[in-house]
């Protein structure tokens, strides 16, 4: 059994290495939600195919098989961070009943509204943050039932990864919260 962890140990240090050598071609690719145009019937038009949305998703299906962190930020100076985080809260516990994102107690002085992580199919994951996706027992934001009525512009950030770093973006995803305190989500 030891020879398989230091076998395994040697995977991931190659992996890392590998990353550490394409990282000068790390790109953080971003584009703005307005969350007012998640005030939408997608019963005529899937969420996909929007004018408002379509170019989004289709960039994000060309990265579909990799892994890839992703952010939701938001301007502090117009959206007071403790407000966003009580309006959420008050949804999560009064409201909604699709499976939404964990309470934390970190500190709200930030602009990050949640991080997180895919294997692959960013653009499932952002369906499901949205709120259009058809699987309502999954997590996920659901930003179309809270802050259709709050003005509130959101920059959706993701960096892609290598097809062989999926077994360590959980670590990414940690690390990354960790560091920046998500106002929503919860990062042990």
């Amino acid at each position: 059994m030891k020879n398989k962890i230091i076998e395994i140990s040697d995977e991931f240090v190659n992996m890392i290495n590998e990353f550490k050598n394409q990282n000068e071609n790390l790109e953080i690719k971003s584009f703005e939600i307005d969350c007012t145009e998640l005030n939408y019937n997608s019963e005529t038009i899937h969420i996909c195919d929007s004018p408002y949305f379509k170019k989004n998703f289709d960039e994000l299906k060309l990265v579909e098989r990799k892994p890839t962190v992703y952010w939701f930020e938001f301007n502090n100076q117009i959206h007071n961070p403790d407000d966003l985080f009580n309006i959420f809260k008050n949804h999560k516990e009064n409201i909604s009943v699709r499976n939404l994102p964990a309470i934390y107690k970190n500190s709200r002085n930030t602009n990050i509204l949640y991080l997180g992580k895919s294997k692959s199919c960013l653009w499932g994951r952002l369906l499901l943050h949205l709120g259009f996706h058809d699987d309502k027992h999954s997590q996920g934001l659901v930003l179309n039932e809270w802050t259709t009525e709050l003005n509130l512009k959101l920059t959706f950030n993701y960096c892609v990864f290598n097809e062989n770093m999926s077994e360590l973006i959980t670590l990414y995803e940690l690390k990354l919260a960790q560091q920046t305190k998500p106002l929503i989500g919860k990062h042990r």
